[in-house]
């Protein structure tokens, strides 16, 4: 998993070339899935943000901290900040988070999978279902309020490298000094108020606080998504997917 915090260190690279480095990412806060990148190209005199989705990028380098895509510099610096520059389908639009396939950047699905994905795909033309898209820089701060009162705020988003889905929340469970870093999934969440920067999830306070503690040093493994989930008794969101791929 990246967190968003780490993701905003990396450079994209192209195909022939670096290309600029990540300072942003909206998300869709209905599939909780990152949507595009926000990047920073050219120089310090002239610096402009151009969107890349994440199915153009074909690999993720951890160790040097480099996303490297499958555009080329041109196409990118002849760009504009749009969302259908470089042709890409509307990735949101499918029966699964990251669209019509599992992970982006896999090739379409093909015989029943084919009619399982249209299925999807008339689902949500049917339902109109259009993105909300949301600042992840925005969003970190947000408060978070209990079932019992509010408590913390929104420190980072962890996401799942294959899928770009955001698999975890974490939160600080004190607002003015540091506290304890704790998990929660996005689909505990009762319902979110942007405009007034909070995320209401249906739990009391006390349980939030005794959750495992998140150790930004460490990485999130599957015994740890266990753990937690096992904490709140709420299932592992990574289980239905894990079938689908």
């Amino acid at each position: 998993m990246l967190s968003m915090e780490q993701l905003t260190q990396f450079s994209i690279g192209a195909t022939d070339g670096e290309i600029g480095r990540v300072a942003d990412a909206y998300f869709d806060d209905r599939d909780w899935t990152i949507r595009y990148l926000v990047v920073n190209i050219g120089g310090w005199l002239s610096v402009r943000e151009v969107l890349i989705s994440p199915a153009h990028l074909r690999g993720i380098d951890t160790t040097r901290g480099v996303l490297h895509a499958t555009l080329t510099q041109a196409q990118v610096e002849g760009s504009r900040p749009n969302f259908d520059r470089y042709g890409t389908p509307h990735c949101w639009v499918g029966p699964y988070p990251p669209g019509p396939v599992v992970y982006p950047g896999l090739a379409p699905p093909t015989g029943p999978e084919l009619s399982t994905a249209a299925e999807g795909l008339r689902a949500r033309e049917q339902s109109q279902h259009e993105p909300n898209l949301r600042s992840a820089g925005e969003v970190r701060g947000c408060d978070i309020a209990a079932g019992d009162g509010e408590m913390g705020h929104l420190k980072d988003l962890l996401l799942d490298e294959r899928s770009w889905v955001i698999r975890w929340l974490v939160f600080d469970t004190r607002n003015w000094w540091p506290g304890k870093l704790v998990l929660l999934s996005p689909k505990w969440i009762e319902r979110t108020s942007w405009d007034e920067s909070q995320v209401v999830v249906d739990l009391p306070r006390e349980q939030i606080r005794a959750a495992p503690e998140y150790d930004r040093n460490l990485p999130v493994d599957r015994e740890l998504e266990c753990r937690v989930a096992a904490h709140y008794r709420r299932p592992g969101d990574w289980q239905e997917e894990e079938r689908a791929a």
